[in-house]
């Protein structure tokens, strides 16, 4: 997935576009000192100049709590990522859970459903009770029908 696509629809969401601040790889995040909170951004864990690896995202609330989604469940692990959020979190914390399968390539569509759902208030938990770690090859279809839906009407709830 392209970074204009995810850009698109979460600038089109009429909550997430009160928060999402962008797409970057990840050694190009702003680094200014006064960011704007709350605040989400959809991450690429490789650097601009490479053809682009995995898509996270990172949700950072008024108080300055942070959260780092990885669909594969992982802790950020890149120093630039690591960077960023000791320098705009005084706390964070990651998911847990694997959603995705290995071999799918939806990781976008993880991070525009992270994202929306956090725009509306959701927790950390809340969010991921749709999901089923047991499950991945389900994960990737919920999350691939919620995206799609999302794209066509610029707003979407999971069911």
């Amino acid at each position: 997935m392209r970074g204009w696509e995810i850009d698109r629809v979460l600038r089109r969401d009429v909550y997430a576009n009160k928060v999402f601040q962008g797409v970057y790889p990840r050694d190009k995040l702003p680094f200014d000192s006064h960011l704007q909170k709350p605040a989400a951004f959809v991450v690429n864990t490789d650097r601009a100049s490479g053809p682009g690896d995995h898509w996270v995202a990172i949700y950072i609330d008024e108080l300055g709590r942070g959260e780092y989604f990885d669909s594969y469940g992982l802790p950020p692990t890149q120093p630039e990522l690591v960077r960023f959020l000791n320098r705009h979190c005084w706390y964070h914390r990651h998911n847990p859970q694997i959603l995705q399968r290995v071999t799918s390539r939806v990781c976008g569509m993880y991070a525009v459903y992270y994202i929306m759902q956090k725009a509306r208030g959701q927790t950390l938990w809340r969010l991921l009770a749709p999901f089923d770690p047991r499950y991945p090859w389900r994960n990737d279809k919920i999350v691939m029908r919620y995206f799609w839906k999302s794209r066509k009407t610029g707003s979407n709830r999971l069911r």
